[in-house]
């Protein structure tokens, strides 16, 4: 096994033309780089989410729990090419850049977004007080707002509300990753 792992380095394959498997050989690939050149922890998560978000669109679940199971799957696979990294950002702009996101216009939408990256962030922040104290500090400034719209929308139900957050985090793969998304979310006005 570690002689085929190793005949496998070096080699890249092209994606899928499938958007769903191509996002799930970017996500092997991306993992398989990071042991290698570590880009932070909220960065890292935050790659490595946009794919598994990316490959779990295609179906009809619920992104957060496809997403684990996406991710948990990937240890369980057996060794083989994967595509560049280069292939992949262009095929996913969105999903290494560290370009500013643009958040919807709508407050309902970029509240409920940024509440949601806030949530999804929490754990990235997990080992360093820094990023733990300005994802709380967020997640502060967000959690209520999220509150509010469920309240409104009469979402007063989980099942309703995951649903909205689904549809929510859908629509942020059209505009940047979490890492993006957090910081334009940072730098909105209280």
């Amino acid at each position: 096994m570690l002689l085929f792992s190793l005949a496998l380095i070096g080699q890249s394959v092209p994606l899928d033309t499938d958007t769903s498997k191509a996002a799930h050989q970017c996500l092997r690939a991306l993992i398989s780089s990071i042991a290698v050149d570590d880009p932070g922890r909220r960065r890292g998560m935050a790659q490595i989410a946009y794919f598994s978000m990316t490959e779990s669109a295609a179906g009809p679940g619920l992104l957060l729990e496809d997403m684990h199971h996406i991710v948990t799957g990937i240890s369980r696979e057996a060794p083989a090419p994967m595509p560049s990294l280069a292939a992949c950002d262009a095929r996913f702009p969105l999903a290494r850049t560290q370009a500013p996101a643009k958040l919807p216009a709508e407050p309902f939408d970029r509240d409920y977004l940024c509440y949601g990256v806030t949530v999804l962030t929490g754990e990235a922040g997990r080992d360093d007080a820094d990023a733990r104290a300005d994802i709380a500090k967020q997640q502060a400034r967000f959690g209520p707002r999220a509150m509010r719209i469920n309240a409104a929308r009469h979402l007063n139900d989980e099942a309703s509300q995951m649903r909205l957050l689904d549809n929510v985090l859908r629509a942020s793969l059209q505009l940047g990753n979490l890492d993006t998304l957090f910081q334009a979310c940072a730098r909105l006005p209280d």
